[in-house]
């Protein structure tokens, strides 16, 4: 038989440890939990809901260590040979022939998807928006940032 419970966090809120008392054995728990790895914290995205949901959201902000890689949907990320700042979840897409248009894939470290993808550039009609310009505004909506940002208009227009 348990007797009461007592909840504590540590001084920055990152730890939260419970404790009780078991009258049958005569002995006290304490269990010490990691709030950043239960809850993801420092993750910041825009579907939250997404991270966890059995799929491998292989972009930048997901596939991250503050996102839990996804929730443990990715591998964690390894690098490029050819290219030594690029850190994917899966080096064999980089040069594969199939333009992955979303960062890491789609970035300067990683050769632009090795490649497969032209450089993303400022688009004239939305200030601060710098993507692949036939991907903007194509009649698809490209749920992830860059495109699905205010900067460039929800994808052009397409996820309004």
């Amino acid at each position: 038989m348990v007797f009461g419970f007592h909840l504590s966090f540590n001084a920055d809120a990152s730890r939260l440890s419970i404790s009780s008392y078991d009258l049958r054995t005569d002995q006290g728990i304490i269990n010490v939990y990691d709030l950043n790895e239960l809850f993801y914290l420092n993750c910041m995205v825009h579907n939250p809901f997404e991270i966890g949901n059995g799929e491998c959201a292989d972009l930048d902000l997901f596939n991250s260590e503050q996102c839990g890689y996804d929730g443990g949907d990715c591998p964690q990320p390894i690098f490029v040979d050819k290219y030594p700042e690029c850190f994917v979840a899966y080096p064999e897409r980089v040069g594969d022939g199939d333009c992955d248009i979303y960062p890491p894939y789609s970035s300067e470290a990683c050769g632009f998807d090795g490649g497969d993808c032209p450089k993303p550039v400022p688009i004239e009609d939305y200030p601060g928006c710098v993507v692949i310009p036939e991907i903007l505004g194509n009649g698809w909506c490209d749920k992830y940032w860059p495109y699905n940002t205010e900067e460039c208009g929800w994808d052009g227009g397409d996820c309004i």
